[in-house]
C-alpha cells in the first residue's frame, strides 16, 4: 500500500494516495514493524503534492526514531530527502548542512542516497553562482543513476542538471526535455509537470525554487 500510494501520487491522485498511506501505517503500527517509523512514501506523496513543509514534518520525526535505533543507512537517505524538502522551502543554508550530513553517513554503494544529496547540493551551488561545482555534482549523480532502471530518479537528476545549466546561462532546454521524456516513460505525471514548468518559464525566472 505504501508503494501504491507513491504511484497514485505520481498520477496526481493525492487524496487516494493519502488514504492508502493511512491504511498502510495503521497496519504497520499493529504489526509493530520498525518500518512504521519511516515515512519516505508519505514524504514523497507530499513533495509531489507541492507540500514540502508536510514532507519535512514527517521526515524530521523519522530522524529522531532512526537516531534512536542507530540505523545509519536509512538515516542517510532520510537526511537527503529532508534536504530536498528544506531546499524546496528556500532554506538553502540548512539544506546544505543536511547534504553534508547525508554525504558523511551514506554508504558508497547506496546509489539513491548518493544521487539525492548531490542533486540538492548541485542546485544550491548553482543558485550561489558556483556553477562549475554544480555541474560537476549533477553530472556525478547522472553517472551514478545511468546504469539503473530507476526512471524517476534518472529524471530528477536530469532536472537538477537542467537547473544548474539554466542558472549558469547555458542551454538547458534539451536536458529538461530529456527529463520530461523519462518521466513520461515512467508515467510520472506529477514530476513531468515540474519539467514542463521549467520549459515554459520565461528566461531569467528560477523554475525550481
Amino acid at each position: 500500500m505504501h508503494a501504491l500510494a507513491s504511484l497514485y501520487a505520481m498520477k496526481g491522485e493525492f487524496e487516494r494516495a493519502r488514504t492508502l498511506l493511512d491504511e498502510a501505517n495503521d497496519t504497520r503500527r499493529k504489526l509493530g514493524d520498525i518500518g512504521s517509523s519511516v515515512s519516505h512514501h508519505e514524504a514523497l506523496v507530499e513533495m509531489y503534492a507541492g507540500r514540502p513543509e508536510c514532507a519535512e514534518e514527517r521526515l524530521r520525526d523519522d530522524l529522531t526514531a532512526l537516531e534512536r535505533i542507530g540505523d545509519g543507512s536509512m538515516l542517510a537517505t532520510t537526511t537527503a530527502m529532508l534536504a530536498q524538502a528544506v531546499y524546496a522551502q528556500r532554506r538553502a543554508a540548512e539544506a546544505a548542512q543536511l547534504c553534508r550530513a547525508s554525504e558523511r553517513a551514506a554508504a558508497i554503494d547506496d546509489i539513491v542516497t548518493q544521487v539525492l544529496w548531490r542533486g540538492v547540493q548541485a542546485r544550491i551551488a548553482a543558485d550561489e553562482g558556483r556553477w562549475e561545482q554544480g555541474r560537476q555534482l549533477a553530472r556525478q549523480a547522472l553517472e551514478l543513476i545511468r546504469p539503473t532502471d530507476l526512471l524517476t530518479h534518472h529524471g530528477d537528476v536530469l532536472l537538477d542538471l537542467a537547473h544548474v545549466l539554466r542558472a549558469s546561462g547555458d542551454v538547458y532546454q534539451p536536458t529538461a526535455r530529456r527529463a520530461l521524456s523519462v518521466y513520461k516513460a515512467k508515467g510520472n505525471a506529477a514530476a513531468a509537470a515540474r519539467a514542463t514548468a521549467m520549459l515554459e518559464q520565461p528566461p531569467g525566472e528560477n523554475a525550481c525554487r
